[in-house]
């Protein structure tokens, strides 16, 4: 998700600082798969729903802990929730925390279901949905190598599809899920952690209501946790909020540009996860269907750069400030 105010430079932080910064939240991201394949007994629906609780409370910890230090004076970020609290903000987020929810879950079941290669399919055509989005949403003009990319990763994807014997819908609904989900935390007029707090303000009562339907055998695993299950499951919460807190960071330091470059790094570690410790079927046909897509994602990274140059050389010329290619935060 796009954090508000990205691509500024952050008073005293160095550009280290937001590298590793973005390098860490990146791959959180990317090695989730390993954390969920720990709690694998229990379903996608009751894990999505222990991980939206645990998300919601520490989150709420942070939100009231930068309340403190906000009223004490030693913080500079100034939140406002009850500002954000109208029909029409609330609606952008309800929209948004089913798009985000729906990711999440799909994102879950595929691991669950040994189906990450897939997964990482959608984060790598993620970045090329979203211009795909802007085009089709917000009237932006595609240049030409953006055709070109799109036009290659659509063909990598239907011989995916040929290879496999079927749509691969896992990939397809969390590329259009996030790349939606992104397309409506742009135009929504709070920061990212107002934001989080109101899709959580969705997400919670969802939650609760899937808990209350958890199946005897479920309820069963659930009651036999020890101190040290709960604390494993309580991790969930950690690794939603933490990789948020620190791309968010990032975003304020680097240029967008940057991050655009660093979001192909948790699709490659999510990928290197399922072939080589998951041993995820990977075929001939596969391995063909992925290089039509990284070659389009290699083409689209040559324009991000192409353009971020020009931009900035429009910006020396004229002493404006220089326009830069966003970046994404997957799932």
């Amino acid at each position: 998700m796009s954090a508000d105010g990205a691509g500024e430079a952050h008073a005293g932080a160095s550009p280290r600082q937001g590298w590793l910064c973005g390098i860490a939240a990146y791959l959180i991201w990317g090695f989730a798969p390993l954390y969920w394949r720990l709690v694998r007994d229990l379903p996608a629906v009751t894990l999505l729903a222990l991980r939206v609780l645990f998300a919601a409370a520490m989150l709420a910890l942070l939100l009231f802990w930068l309340r403190r230090r906000q009223d004490a004076g030693g913080s500079p970020q100034r939140l406002r929730l009850r500002r954000h609290l109208n029909r029409r903000t609330l609606a952008f987020f309800l929209v948004a925390a089913l798009l985000i929810g729906t990711n999440w879950f799909v994102f879950l079941w595929a691991v669950l279901t040994d189906r990450v290669v897939e997964a990482a399919l959608g984060y790598f055509v993620n970045p090329l949905v979203n211009v795909a989005l802007g085009t089709l949403v917000l009237g932006e003009r595609l240049r030409p190598l953006q055709w070109t990319a799109i036009v290659l990763a659509a063909i990598g994807v239907g011989i995916f599809a040929w290879t496999t014997g079927g749509l691969p819908w896992i990939s397809l609904v969390l590329a259009g899920s996030f790349g939606l989900y992104g397309l409506v935390r742009k135009t929504a007029p709070a920061g990212a952690l107002e934001g989080s707090a109101l899709e959580m303000l969705f997400l919670v009562p969802l939650a609760v209501a899937g808990l209350a339907l958890v199946g005897p055998d479920d309820l069963a695993v659930l009651a036999a946790l020890d101190v040290g299950g709960w604390l494993l499951l309580s991790v969930s919460g950690l690794i939603t909020v933490s990789p948020l807190l620190l791309f968010t960071r990032a975003a304020r330091i680097l240029p967008l540009s940057s991050i655009g470059f660093l979001q192909y790094l948790a699709p490659t570690c999510q990928f290197l996860l399922a072939v080589l410790l998951f041993a995820e079927p990977f075929d001939r046909g596969r391995l063909v269907a992925f290089l039509w897509i990284w070659t389009a994602l290699a083409l689209f990274t040559l324009d991000l750069r192409s353009a971020a140059r020009a931009s900035r050389r429009r910006a020396l010329s004229t002493g404006g400030p220089a326009e830069d290619a966003a970046g994404e935060a997957p799932a």
